[in-house]
């Protein structure tokens, strides 16, 4: 699966950060009077430092002012399953399995974890059908037009991929990386061992 690119992946940061600005001001939002909301998170150490850089980097590059609210995170799923309840929010998601479908789903107005709310009749329209087709090919075509229109309508604002890294000795089998990042050491053995 290849998947689409965003518009502005060939354009330079400067340019981004210019054409961003133009609609802040087209909306009515300067330095003077910048748009003020509050992004919403749930408390832990990678997320809090994520946290910060979003605000810092918005904050140096755009007319916004945010406000970070850490929560526990019963309280922040609470909330998130609240519509309204949040004005803008930090997810995360891992695919429990390999395929563009464990993303895409989420944005089905009917899944229970589309926090985001969306609804769109292009992804619906297009969801339904990749649910009943049988060929590879034309599946994957399906879930590139799904993806690029959720691109062109931006539900969510993809900035941060967690990457997971393990140090494995030479001698030790059993180990496979896998989407979920769940290493049973019950699957793990000495190479020499076995022999």
């Amino acid at each position: 699966y290849t998947n689409p690119q965003p518009l502005f992946t060939d354009q330079s940061m400067s340019v981004r950060i210019s054409e961003a600005n133009e609609e802040f001001s087209a909306a009515g939002y300067t330095a003077d009077s910048p748009l003020s909301f509050t992004l919403d998170y749930y408390s832990s150490n990678l997320v809090e430092r994520v946290a910060l850089a979003i605000k810092t980097q918005w904050e140096n590059h755009l007319p916004v002012s945010v406000e970070l609210n850490a929560q526990e995170p019963r309280v922040y799923v609470s909330r998130l399953r609240t519509p309204g309840e949040i004005e803008a929010f930090i997810g995360l998601w891992t695919g429990d399995f390999r395929d563009p479908s464990a993303f895409l789903k989420l944005f089905a107005s009917n899944h229970p974890n589309n926090f985001s709310y969306f609804d769109d009749e292009t992804v619906e329209a297009l969801l339904a059908q990749s649910a009943d087709e049988g060929d590879v090919g034309e599946l994957v075509t399906l879930y590139q037009e799904i993806e690029a229109q959720i691109q062109r309508e931006v539900p969510v604002i993809p900035i941060y991929y967690p990457v997971s890294k393990h140090l494995v000795a030479s001698d030790i089998g059993g180990f496979s990386n896998n989407p979920l990042n769940v290493v049973l050491s019950s699957s793990l053995y000495r190479v020499r061992d076995a022999e």
